[in-house]
């Protein structure tokens, strides 16, 4: 019994409490590490979160953009103020780098709808300075693109679908 592979006959109580020890601290190494894994999968559904939450901002401040952009139109039948405009290109810009492509076309053709009303509107100034009256046909133009601006408006939210929640939701 003494012979073989390990001699059981030299293993002594000091030996045993050496062999227990390592396996005792191999166990607590290895449950340290498998807590360790699971804070850091913590800590990345946190900085995940935190990085969705961010970009929502970002994307929410470029529809906000829009909006006030199409509010001012559609409550003055007239341009927006200047910062309105500056505000919007700047959201126009960032829809480059935040949304998909269907944004960005979507915000350019509000802006090229705003710059043919915009020149619409100073003809039909010059028109009333100079000849008294409106072109003929102008104010039918007018209405027409106040209503393209108020449905664009409306429908607007369906323009942002990366910013709507509904999808990210659980079920219930």
């Amino acid at each position: 019994m003494c012979n073989g592979l390990i001699d059981w006959c030299a293993f002594d109580w000091q030996s045993f409490a050496t062999l227990v020890t390592g396996l005792a601290a191999v166990g607590a190494a290895c449950w340290v590490g498998l807590r360790q894994v699971d804070i850091q999968k913590r800590q990345t559904k946190v900085q995940e979160a935190a990085l969705r939450s961010d970009l929502f901002d970002r994307r929410f401040k470029v529809f906000e953009r829009a909006e006030q952009f199409l509010r001012e139109i559609i409550q003055h039948a007239d341009d927006p103020c200047q910062d309105t405009q500056r505000e919007f290109q700047v959201a126009v810009g960032e829809s480059r780098f935040l949304f998909q492509l269907a944004v960005r076309e979507g915000l350019d053709e509000i802006w090229k709808k705003w710059a043919v009303f915009h020149a619409l509107k100073v003809t039909m100034k010059h028109s009333i300075d100079t000849k008294g009256h409106y072109g003929e046909g102008d104010p039918e133009k007018e209405g027409e693109a106040l209503k393209w601006f108020f449905a664009r408006f409306t429908s607007l939210p369906d323009m942002f679908d990366e910013l709507k929640l509904g999808g990210l939701l659980p079920q219930a």
